[in-house]
């Protein structure tokens, strides 16, 4: 279904920001949302921290 691959596209871009997310040296957010396929920040924000339950930010620095 239409609903079921965009939601394993939205996974994949999660698990994609995961990644670049935790890599060294750090990459800008804004960054990672884009390289991700994100929309916008915005869209990346509310996205990842319903996801995850923290800002990409605060996973970052929870070294997760």
């Amino acid at each position: 279904s239409r609903k079921a691959d965009t939601c394993q596209a939205t996974a994949q871009r999660l698990s994609e920001s995961r990644r670049l997310l935790s890599e060294k040296p750090p990459r800008p957010i804004a960054d990672v949302a884009l390289t991700c396929g994100f929309g916008s920040l915005a869209t990346f924000y509310r996205i990842f921290s319903a996801s995850e339950g923290l800002t990409p930010g605060e996973y970052r620095a929870a070294g997760l």
